[in-house]
């Protein structure tokens, strides 16, 4: 449908956001195809906004929702396959490219893009990432059975094998000790 709800969950109500069609985006038409189905779904800590990203849309999004018509805006990535994307505590969205085998770092505040290449890129298919409690972005490999931490600070990025073959890593979450 191209929408995201919310739902209040004492009230039940639910409300429909109508995302932007295509070419709204800003820098739209850059690797957009047919199906802009939201996908990863994160809020802000910083403002309460929520970001999303569309599957095969090429695009990540906001949506304000202290305002009536959810003042919904869209940005064309520099990258292919925005997937799971999650914000940092400062409000950076920090996004997978799965097309592309990148990692995608944009600033709301600035609407600048900064994007990491990953070691062995054309097999890397980053699909989902986390932010740990120390502030570390942990990205999965699924083409090439790794993990990997990124310091935003150092901007060091550390692999880590996994033990096993196609592992295809979908989730990343942290445990109350930051343990992966």
């Amino acid at each position: 449908r191209n929408s995201v709800f919310s739902m209040h969950p004492k009230t039940l109500h639910v409300k429909e956001y109508h995302l932007l069609s295509e070419g709204q985006a800003v820098g739209a038409g850059k690797g957009e195809s047919r199906g802009i189905t939201p996908y990863g779904l994160d809020y802000s800590p910083v403002d309460g906004t929520i970001w999303y990203s569309k599957l095969n849309g090429n695009r990540i999004g906001r949506i304000d929702p202290k305002v009536p018509d959810g003042d919904i805006r869209e940005w064309n990535p520099p990258f292919r396959g925005p997937r799971r994307l999650h914000l940092d505590k400062d409000g950076v969205v920090w996004v997978p490219g799965f097309g592309s085998g990148v990692l995608g770092k944009f600033d709301p505040r600035t609407e600048k893009w900064t994007v990491y290449a990953l070691p062995d890129a054309e097999n890397q298919i980053p699909y989902a990432l986390n932010i740990d409690p120390k502030g570390n972005v942990w990205i999965c490999g699924t083409g090439n059975d790794t993990m990997h931490r990124f310091n935003p600070k150092t901007e060091e990025l550390v692999e880590f094998r996994m033990p096993t073959r196609v592992t295809y890593t979908r989730e990343i979450e942290f445990d109350a000790d930051g343990n992966v």
